[in-house]
């Protein structure tokens, strides 16, 4: 009876912990909200967070209302990083030389450009992550050290009204590891019992 109670919580135990509890939508903005504009003589790092054991089921980035600040056909680097520090970083990048400041590391999510030069247009640029296929190295960056991030590289301005991350998981709850804890110990004690 005693074995059968110890094998019961232990099953509960491992079920329970399995189940994400706090899951929910969570939405970050970087500071300051626009980056400045994401003028062309800086790149930005823009670090989070995401240790304690968190599942992903979607992650969206997107910059409200970009549009090119002038007519000519500028590039935005966007990368997914890795090797990040929490908060946002601002480097000096030449404003004369076209490149990615964060070429090298991490995963290009894109170069993007205005579809319409000599037109700039107002859009919501938007990456879905499962969509883009960035889903998986997402989890593999925040299973490295909880650290994940992105670096923005604009090549000209690209003015905005805000980016916002918006991440839809579930990170287990204290109550549920301490019941995980539980049933691993009462399984320990009956292993130990039944060996004696």
């Amino acid at each position: 009876m005693k074995k059968t109670l110890c094998v019961a919580v232990l099953v509960v135990g491992f079920l329970m912990a399995a189940m994400p509890v706090s899951a929910g939508i969570y939405v970050f903005e970087p500071t300051p909200y626009d980056l400045g504009d994401l003028r062309h003589d800086n790149a930005w790092e823009w670090g989070l967070d995401f240790s304690g054991g968190w599942y992903f089921e979607e992650v969206v980035l997107t910059f409200k209302n970009i549009r090119n600040s002038n007519d000519a056909p500028n590039i935005l680097f966007i990368r997914l990083l890795d090797d990040v520090t929490v908060g946002t970083t601002k480097y000096w990048d030449s404003p004369d030389v076209e490149s990615d400041y964060f070429a090298c590391q991490g995963v290009l999510i894109d170069a993007w450009t205005d579809d319409v030069p000599g037109n700039p247009s107002v859009v919501d640029l938007t990456y879905t992550f499962s969509t883009e296929g960035l889903l998986g190295h997402w989890s593999n960056f925040v299973a490295n050290d909880g650290m994940v991030g992105f670096g923005f590289d604009p090549d000209c301005h690209f003015d905005n009204d805000g980016i916002e991350l918006t991440v839809t998981g579930a990170i287990p709850e204290p109550g549920t590891m301490m019941l995980f804890a539980l049933g691993m110990v009462s399984g320990v004690a009956a292993y130990r019992k039944k060996k004696k």
